[in-house]
Formats: structure tokens, sequence, C-alpha cells
């Protein structure tokens, strides 16, 4: 999915500007955070140079894929962070160490519109060993049910998952797959029923998914 930057959205607002000088003026006008920013491009844009932390942090809030050119020493948590908030797609310059349980459930909520959603090892292995991670971040996203270790997965988290996505009962051990479950689940998407252990497809149970099955 396209993601748009603050330059993008400063041309959308001022289409008709095209003088340096001007570009310069009223980008600073728009965004006063950059007014002591000293490097900038001949078409009068913010030139990212990081030679602290303050100028990295206002380069990943310019657009988070700067984080790429950031040298590792200035990577700090809070550089990480905002690049995460401003672009979901920076997660893949954070180094290991600045993955922490905060930077990564804001991935999380970044990422939950996006079709493909997240992999498991864009989340660190340490993370996926903590059961209050886990259940966070299902509450977050329940498509992440399938990284949750079986260990941590309860009746109570897989009711919860399924009452936020239905389709989150796919991922659901069949030792939880109870006909209360799996009636919460279609009666909040039908196509629910697709994961429905044969023995529990009884006919209300499809009929309530015939009922939800537009949801």
């Amino acid at each position: 999915m396209y993601h748009e930057n603050k330059i993008d959205k400063f041309f959308e607002r001022h289409p008709d500007i095209n003088d340096a000088a001007a570009i310069k003026a009223q980008f600073i006008f728009d965004y006063p955070e950059y007014k002591d920013w000293s490097y900038w491009d001949s078409d009068g844009l913010p030139l990212p140079e990081y030679k602290t932390v303050e100028d990295a942090l206002l380069g990943v809030k310019l657009h988070g894929h700067n984080l790429e050119d950031i040298p590792e020493r200035l990577r700090t948590a809070k550089v990480c962070l905002e690049a995460v908030k401003e672009y979901f797609g920076a997660m893949q310059y954070v180094p290991d160490k600045q993955k922490t349980a905060k930077l990564c459930l804001v991935f999380i909520e970044e990422t939950i519109y996006e079709e493909g959603g997240i992999e498991k090892d864009d989340i660190p292995d340490r993370l996926w060993n903590s059961p209050a991670f886990c259940h966070r971040t299902v509450m977050r996203d329940a498509r992440l049910m399938q990284f949750v270790p079986r260990k941590f997965i309860t009746a109570e988290l897989c009711l919860k998952a399924v009452k936020q996505d239905g389709r989150a009962l796919h991922y659901v051990p069949k030792k939880f797959k109870t006909a209360e479950l799996c009636l919460r689940a279609v009666q909040h998407t039908g196509y629910a029923l697709e994961y429905v252990p044969t023995e529990l497809k009884t006919n209300e149970l499809c009929l309530e998914a015939v009922k939800h099955d537009q949801d």
C-alpha cells in the first residue's frame, strides 16, 4: 500500500508553489519543528543529514523510511519508535535490541489494515515467549493468534479473538473449538463457517453463518 509522507501531504496542500524559497518558507510554516533544520536541498525541501539524535528524530518524522540511512548509533528507542509510527515499513531497519514490546505493539497497530498483516519474524522470539505480550497482540489483531505458542492459548483468549474477528477460528486449537465458540465466530462473520469442525456444523449454526455471510 502506498504510504503518504509529510512531503507528499505538503504538495497536496500547496500544488501551486514551485519556487524553492517559497517552498522552504511554507514548509517551515506548516511544520515549525523544522525551522532550525540545517540541511535543505535545491528545491527548498529538508535534506536528511544525521549528526545528532535530534537530527534523526526530525528525519524519521519527515518519513519513517529515513531510518534506513540513520547511523545505528543514532537509532535510539525513541528514534525507532517515531519511525515506525510514521511508517510501519521502517520496522525492517529497527535494530533487534530496540524491538521492545511497546514498539512492536505500535507496529502491529499500524499494520492492522494491511491485507497480509505481519510476519512472525517481524517480532523477536523473546516477545513471542511472553504470554502477556501474546495476549496484547491478539487483542490488537486477532490474526496474530497464528503466532501464539500453543502453551499460551486459553479458552478465554480464543473467545476474545473470534469476537474480534471470526476468521481467527482458523487458528484456534481443536480442543477449544466448542459449539459456543464456533457460534460466536460465525456471528461475527459467516466466513468463519469454513473453520468449524464438521461435527459442530448444525443447521442452526449454518443459518447463523448465512445471516452474517456479508459481515
